[in-house]
């Protein structure tokens, strides 16, 4: 547009008018030492503030950045396995029993009778996140199973069509 970079961020904004809410914005906050501090501390939980999505149909259309495909998937590789600043078993309590325990997602985050069977099976040593800049809509690589609601959406690293997911409530107590 030929502008400074936050004019052009508010004209679009404003020629966005009612039609805000429809936009998705994505921005680089953090250089590495932000992320390395925010992630270590021991209260911080890590998330990705997206939602679910495919390479394929409408969807691909909404979610065009690699964070829909790989954001979790650099907490356990980037952070965990290759700087080795965070041990994988914490790096996997602060993206489950933590953020559900904070949240008030009753029976979700932890592997126990009676709870809800949310699992990843993954090959951490093959784990990577293949999304880019340029090539956003790729799955991660070496995802072997998932299970949602103890259902098998993915299994021996292929989708089995099933979509038992739901939309989780915080709970009161």
């Amino acid at each position: 547009m030929g502008q400074e970079p936050w004019d052009c961020f508010f004209d679009i904004l404003a020629a966005a008018g009612s039609g805000l809410n429809s936009l998705i914005m994505m921005g680089r906050l953090f250089t590495e030492e932000h992320m390395a501090e925010m992630i270590s501390h021991p209260l911080f939980n890590l998330a990705v503030d997206i939602w679910s999505t495919r390479v394929d149909g409408p969807l691909s259309e909404r979610t065009r950045h690699p964070l829909y495909f790989s954001g979790h998937i650099t907490y356990l590789t980037h952070y965990a396995r290759d700087l080795r600043l965070l041990r994988l078993e914490d790096v996997i309590r602060k993206m489950t029993s933590m953020p559900a325990t904070h949240f008030g997602l009753r029976d979700r985050g932890l592997l126990r009778t009676g709870a809800f069977a949310d699992v990843v099976v993954f090959d951490y040593e093959a784990l990577s996140g293949v999304a880019t800049d340029d090539q956003p809509l790729a799955y991660a690589r070496g995802i072997e199973h998932v299970l949602v609601n103890g259902t098998p959406v993915v299994a021996q690293s292929e989708h089995t069509g099933a979509r038992p997911g739901r939309n989780l409530l915080r709970s009161s107590s």
